[in-house]
């Protein structure tokens, strides 16, 4: 299967396609596990990304390269890389997710040296943000360093993703010792590596709030601000970060103990320094050109507040036609829903018929109706043929309804049991939900490698 997969980009005449479904194109990237592609999935009609594992003579990188898909089908949040499919296409494993159009942190750095306080600030809330998400499903992501984190831009803004969970570890895997190196075997890099990392000790969430505190300095002071896994303290990056060093410094302290327990309260941290100063005032001004900035400043207020003042009576005289508007909008159009699925749970009820269970929570949505596809998929992730199947290629699987209301909302649903022939006997489910123009809202995987219970 290796000579399928090239390492450039291929002729259009002849793609290379996974699973039927995902074409192969050009080479996006090449690390230690495996090689990314930037593909596309025929059936959904979209732009992948497609990596392949590169290491197939090593038996603990397969095992690794699992582990990432299995580790990210459990994650779903805005700053982390969704996972969209998982197989093996003849003995090659391959993983298929979200294409994110953008650049890595690492280049932004290195073009600009360092990126203004008005500009990263949001990058880091979000990259905060993002490493919570995975902490608080008890996974430690390992390699945090600007390469893995992804900039592109969403709505007029800088958007970032972390990327590359190859590393990444489970409490579940701690608790087991079930990590996947040799006891004292240091992985990662280790310009952002942890002291205890270093040693080989069991990484924590901190060890993550570490490397992250060296990203924000490099962010805010440039690549000179880091040294072999250390924060520099020299009288150049304090001054470039002046007013973020002692978050900083508390994030990237030798004990682990002393650092931000979480990156939560180290996102606040900077958030609480931030609202006591305006971060898009230019640093190294005089005093008469900060005066002269502020008379400027009143002037265009007072303007402001005049402007406003008009266009308050002009709304106010015109309230019933705006009303009267706003409220055929409402009825006209649905804002899209935030979906989180918390769980995709399947038990077997006999020897050939499972029962699938999901639950999650609804946020920021108007009444709609959503359309929730259950499929259920053998161990190498192609979809199980079913008799009954509603479906048009007859897959295994079922079409449900999913209705939102305008309060937030848990849900629960219970989807009638499926039949599955006895020849599977490994397998998981996945659920995706649409919404009114069949766009994809959420998708969870029950997990890989179910095995049939015997009767």
């Amino acid at each position: 299967m290796s000579e399928l997969l090239p390492t450039e980009k291929m002729p259009e005449s002849a793609p290379v396609v996974l699973k039927g479904r995902y074409e192969l194109r050009a080479v996006l990237g090449e690390g230690g596990m495996g090689r990314v592609h930037r593909g596309f999935d025929r059936v959904l009609g979209r732009p992948v990304a497609i990596k392949i594992l590169t290491d197939l003579d090593s038996p603990m990188m397969i095992q690794r390269f699992e582990r990432e898909a299995q580790t990210l089908s459990q994650l779903n949040h805005p700053n982390l890389a969704a996972v969209y499919d998982f197989g093996v296409e003849g003995t090659q494993p391959f993983t298929v997710m979200e294409f994110i159009d953008g650049k890595s942190l690492g280049r932004l750095i290195e073009e600009s040296g360092s990126i203004e306080p008005e500009k990263a600030l949001p990058m880091i809330a979000q990259i905060g943000e993002g490493l919570a998400a995975a902490h608080d499903r008890g996974v430690v992501h390992r390699d945090i360093k600007p390469e893995n984190i992804l900039v592109c831009r969403k709505s007029d803004k800088d958007w970032v993703e972390i990327v590359d969970f190859g590393l990444a570890i489970s409490d579940v895997h701690i608790k087991t010792d079930d990590r996947l190196t040799v006891p004292g075997y240091v992985v990662g890099t280790q310009r952002y590596m942890s002291p205890e990392q270093m040693e080989g000790k069991p990484p924590t969430i901190v060890t993550d709030i570490y490397a992250f505190g060296l990203v924000c300095a490099e962010m805010l002071a440039g690549p000179g601000s880091v040294k072999a896994g250390r924060l520099r303290s020299t009288a150049h990056v304090k001054t470039a970060i002046t007013r973020y060093w002692s978050i900083i410094e508390k994030a990237c302290h030798e004990e682990p103990a002393e650092r931000w327990p979480t990156a939560r309260a180290m996102v606040r941290a900077f958030q609480e320094v931030t609202a006591s100063f305006d971060v898009s005032q230019p640093r190294g001004r005089s005093a008469q050109t900060r005066s002269l900035q502020r008379v400027r400043r009143k002037k265009q207020i007072m303007q402001w507040v005049t402007v406003f003042g008009v266009l308050l009576s002009l709304a106010m005289a015109s309230s019933v036609f705006w009303l009267d508007h706003w409220h055929r909008r409402k009825e006209t159009h649905a804002t899209i829903p935030v979906i989180a699925i918390e769980g995709v749970n399947v038990t077997w009820l006999s020897k050939d018929h499972l029962e699938i269970r999901l639950t999650g929570e609804i946020r920021e949505a108007q009444p709609q109706r959503m359309t929730m596809e259950v499929v259920v998929c053998d161990e190498n992730g192609n979809r199980i043929p079913g008799k009954e199947s509603p479906l048009e290629d007859r897959a295994l699987g079922t079409l449900h309804y999913l209705d939102i209301t305008t309060a937030p909302d848990r849900f629960r649903r219970t989807f009638p049991p499926l039949q599955v022939p006895s020849s599977h006997r490994k397998g998981y489910a996945s659920v995706t939900i649409f919404d009114q123009k069949k766009m994809l809202v959420a998708q969870q995987n029950s997990g890989f490698w179910l095995e049939r219970r015997p009767r």
